[in-house]
Parts: C-alpha cells; sequence; structure tokens
C-alpha cells in the first residue's frame, strides 16, 4: 500500500528535537553567546523553529507530497483511517477503534460540555478529527511507527498504540 502512505522511512524529527533540546539547555545556549565562538549554539526556540520545518517535511514525505493543501493527502488520510478502524476479521478485536472512541469521548467531555450526543451532526467527521489529531508534531512519530507496523503486518502493535495513548494523554492535559 505504499500509494496511500510512504512507510519507507524512519522518522527522526523527534530525535533531532530531543538532542538539540539536550544541548541547548546544558550549554545554555538560550543565554547571549559570542558569535566569534567555533562552536555552534542554538536557543531553544531555535530548535523548535528548526524541528518545525522537520516535522513539516517528514510529514509531506509520508504523504509523498509536496504541499500541505493538497487533496490527496485528506483522501489517503481518509483510507488510512478506515483501514484503521475497520477490522476484517471478526474475531480479532479493534483496539484502534476502541481508542478513537476514547478520543471522541474525551473531545465531549473536554470540548462540547451541555451537547448531546444525539445534536452533533456527523458522529464520523468528529472521530475523523480526533484521528487527524494523532498527526499532531508531537504525536506523529509513534502514529508513522503505528500506521507502518499496521500495513506490514496487517495489525495494531498494542505497545506503540499503548505509547501513542499515554502521549496523547499527556499532549491534551
Amino acid at each position: 500500500m505504499p500509494h496511500i502512505y510512504n512507510f519507507n522511512f524512519e522518522v527522526k524529527y523527534n530525535l533531532i528535537e530531543s538532542e538539540l533540546l539536550r544541548n541547548a539547555i546544558e550549554n545554555n545556549s538560550d543565554d547571549d553567546y559570542d558569535d566569534t565562538s567555533y562552536k555552534e549554539h542554538y536557543s531553544v526556540n531555535d530548535v523548535k523553529l528548526i524541528c518545525s520545518e522537520l516535522y513539516k517535511n517528514e510529514y509531506l514525505k509520508a504523504f509523498d507530497a509536496t504541499e500541505y493543501l493538497d487533496d490527496k493527502i485528506d483522501k489517503k488520510l481518509r483510507r488510512i483511517y478506515n483501514l484503521l478502524i475497520e477490522i476484517t476479521d471478526v474475531t480479532q478485536r479493534n483496539y484502534f477503534k476502541e481508542f478513537i472512541d476514547e478520543l471522541f469521548q474525551h473531545y465531549l467531555e473536554k470540548c462540547c460540555r451541555g451537547i448531546e450526543i444525539k445534536e452533533i451532526e456527523d458522529i464520523n467527521d468528529v472521530k475523523y478529527m480526533c484521528f487527524l489529531s494523532l498527526f499532531s508534531q508531537d504525536l506523529f512519530y509513534i502514529t508513522h511507527q503505528l500506521i507502518c507496523i499496521f500495513f506490514k503486518n496487517n495489525e495494531i502493535d498494542l505497545n506503540i498504540l499503548n505509547n501513542l495513548k499515554q502521549k496523547h494523554c499527556n499532549f491534551n492535559k
């Protein structure tokens, strides 16, 4: 299924960000530094900006796209979403669908207090939006792993899914 998603690369923006942030903090590079220094210094803001660009590039690479406003990205995302929530083997429990349902409930509790589920015009659209949140910069590197393993093995890796759940909860606090 490489036409839907490019799973032939490793997402690295998060690893680079962790390393550069660690170095920036260790070197106190948020302070002023001598421009004649031979050692490169990055501020935390520099690191965030650099890694934001890396994330964007890797996101586009995953969808074989060159720009964000590309209809093929949404079509591919919808196809991936449908594949992940539809289990063809009825003996298999769909942990991913359960996770999306949990995200939907969390969204309702956090953002739609006082609104009844029956008042929401299209619940599936809201669940799809929950799915899209998994492609944020804070979560994409885990979501990428989950999708890659799903396409290669036709199953959800529960360790990765649990990691995604944990990070998503931390991200939405």
